[in-house]
């Protein structure tokens, strides 16, 4: 009877390593895939487990570590390696997305290498085209920032309130991106913050004899920085600014960048609209600063209208 029973304990033995070395360390069904052979962590090894978890669209993981990835009968989350890019983000929570993209430095293939190049769900099944409906997806400018940013809501991510600066009195006349910065034609340009100055692609700020020149102070994310040598904040003449032009300073008035009138050529009193029909001729010339112009457009823009 001993004899027997120990025989029994060990067939037992046998097969409770048997089914061990067929489960999740050897051969899963209905699959037959090897899970963890030999080079199984290894990226450039042909035993790659990332290579039969594609090949079973997931389910040669999720046998053994269930099927929502957490531990399953093995008790090993998948998690535990496999960090999912962003569990907790829903629709809406803008600031959530802006986060991850930067912390992959603005890398937009940290999504599509999960949802694909077109980014309509690639493996994942999840489309981001569903919320990002531009015609470029994830990949539209307004993902990260309105155009131009002109409030904090519309700041890339990381910029401090009130970066957004003179955005808004910049555009309001006209002026086009290019007088500051160069031309984006893709999202090959997100860098640091703020977009670089340049001014090599500007029309006005650089006529000559000008020279424009920014200056940025403390760090780039507050926006701090003012212009100089600008044609469009001077006296058109070669002249310095009047004062130094902050980004994010007071409203500029119209005496900051020329006196009102000019002191020469001889002008006929204050009278603006008699050489330049662009003032309004019901301009209050007792307080300068209400001049107005019939096309706001037309001023600063590089050419004198007299």
């Amino acid at each position: 009877m001993f004899e027997k029973n120990r025989f029994l304990i060990l067939l037992f033995g046998i097969l409770i390593a048997a089914i061990a070395l067929t489960s999740c360390s050897e051969y899963r069904t209905p699959n037959g895939y090897q899970a963890h052979p030999d080079g199984w962590l290894a990226p450039s090894s042909d035993a790659f487990h990332g290579q039969g978890a594609l090949s079973t669209h997931g389910q040669g993981c999720a046998s053994c570590h269930g099927e929502d990835y957490q531990g399953g009968e093995e008790g090993q989350s998948c998690y535990d390696c496999h960090v999912y890019p962003h569990p907790s983000v829903t629709a809406g929570q803008a600031s959530a997305h802006q986060a991850i993209i930067a912390s992959h430095d603005w890398d937009l293939s940290a999504c599509s290498g999960c949802h694909g190049a077109d980014y309509t769900g690639g493996r994942t099944g999840v489309s981001c085209k569903e919320c990002h409906i531009g015609p470029n997806g994830p990949e539209d400018c307004t993902t990260c920032h309105w155009l131009p940013p002109v409030t904090d809501a519309g700041l890339p991510y990381g910029m401090t309130s009130g970066a957004a600066g003179a955005h808004s009195a910049h555009m309001s006349i006209g002026y086009a991106c290019t007088e500051c910065h160069l031309e984006v034609t893709d999202i090959s340009h997100a860098d640091a913050l703020p977009a670089e100055v340049d001014f090599s692609e500007a029309l006005i700020a650089d006529l000559s004899p000008h020279e424009p020149i920014y200056l940025s102070s403390g760090p780039a994310e507050n926006g701090n920085g003012s212009c100089g040598s600008l044609y469009c904040h001077s006296d058109a003449r070669g002249g310095s600014p009047n004062w130094p032009v902050s980004w994010h300073g007071d409203p500029m008035a119209c005496g900051d960048c020329h006196s009102i009138p000019p002191p020469a050529p001889p002008v006929m009193g204050a009278q603006c609209h008699v050489c330049h029909g662009n003032v309004n001729p019901n301009s209050n010339y007792d307080y300068p600063d209400s001049i107005r112009f019939l096309q706001p457009e037309l001023h600063v823009n590089g050419e004198v209208d007299f």
